[in-house]
């Protein structure tokens, strides 16, 4: 299984990502070669990140590229801009999408992401794609937990467990890919009997 960062830019200003351009960006021609390339590999996956894969124009063409030879095919998006691509992708065979988000409250996931509106434009792509009928892909919600949202995880997991097909939880740390952004979002040693 292989996970395709398709590009690092993000116009998203997340508390729990520093994620941005470190790297200069690949041509369409050279990403398509790539497509190509992980279709003819012998692996029996491709996950589609960023940054923000939906900034990437012609997705669908990617998306296709690897679908048609049979990969199962993810995207992880926050679920803005996906609308302008929604259709292409999905008539293109993806087998999955996963989103991040960080609550039930449109004000709250707004705030935590840095762009209002968000939550509403991901929630009108959730909609569309249950509407799809039965070959649409599978519906995933990557819920961030951190000092902002514990102890509403509950709420969280149960208010997307019924709009979508699976939850998982992630906590916010900081990795090998990128700093948090934002430190009051972290754990702190004194926050493990309110996690436990």
């Amino acid at each position: 299984y292989i996970t395709w960062a398709l590009t690092e830019r993000c116009n998203m200003r997340c508390k729990h990502c520093s994620f941005g351009p470190s790297t200069p960006e690949l041509s369409h021609e050279e990403r398509r070669q790539v497509a190509m390339k992980l279709s003819m590999s012998g692996t029996w996956g491709v996950s589609l990140i960023g940054g923000e894969p939906t900034l990437v124009d012609n997705l669908e063409e990617f998306v296709a590229t690897l679908a048609q030879n049979g990969l199962y095919t993810s995207l992880g998006t926050s679920g803005h801009r996906l609308d302008r691509q929604l259709k292409g992708i999905l008539d293109a065979g993806l087998s999955n999408i996963i989103f991040s988000v960080e609550h039930f409250k449109a004000d709250d996931h707004d705030a935590f992401r840095g762009r209002k509106g968000l939550f509403a434009e991901l929630s009108e792509s959730i909609d569309r794609i249950r509407r799809h009928g039965p070959k649409r892909p599978r519906l995933q919600i990557r819920a961030t937990m951190h000092r902002e949202n514990l102890e509403e995880m509950p709420d969280i997991i149960r208010y997307w467990e019924k709009r979508v097909d699976n939850v998982v939880v992630q906590v916010v740390q900081n990795n090998g890919i990128h700093e948090v952004r934002d430190a009051s979002v972290l754990f702190r040693p004194e926050d493990k009997p309110r996690l436990q």
